[in-house]
């Protein structure tokens, strides 16, 4: 945020909106999991999160943008807590632990090369937008993957 031109005061304070929502998230869409189906809320925070991701690239009035990261940080850390939640009740007692634990081990491995991905595209000759652009398709990916995993067979 501060190469895309923000002082340093906004940048800190985009960062403590994203983790707010995301921690607000994790209960409201806990709520509307259990309302309308995981699998359905956890593909849509993650559009919405990929969409807040992309509106970061580009530069518009400072309240548009603490809009813009609430929604993407509502949108993806928020839909990963969901996300871990629904796997544990989808799959079988007897792959349980070892389904949920890939699930948590790809959320991690994101977290350990999001920053290793987001350096190397700052270290590009191309502009910030693109930081945002990737990270918004990835999101728009874990959609995506949400969206395909099969209906749960009755029991």
């Amino acid at each position: 945020m501060r190469r895309s031109g923000y002082d340093l005061g906004d940048s800190l304070m985009f960062l403590a909106v994203f983790s707010f929502t995301s921690a607000v998230g994790g209960i409201v869409l806990g709520l509307w999991a259990d309302r309308f189906g995981p699998r359905r809320t956890v593909t849509l925070s993650y559009l919405a999160g990929a969409l807040g991701i992309a509106a970061l690239a580009f530069k518009g009035p400072l309240g548009f943008n603490y809009a813009a990261v609430a929604v993407a940080g509502f949108g993806t850390v928020s839909a990963s807590l969901v996300l871990t939640a629904y796997l544990a009740n989808y799959l079988k007692p007897i792959v349980r632990a070892a389904g949920v634990g890939w699930a948590l081990s790809f959320s991690r491995l994101g977290a350990m090369c999001g920053p290793l991905i987001g350096g190397y595209i700052a270290s590009l000759a191309v502009g910030s937008e693109w930081n945002f652009y990737i990270f918004a398709a990835v999101a728009g990916i874990a959609a995506l993957a949400t969206a395909l995993i099969p209906p749960k067979p009755s029991a």
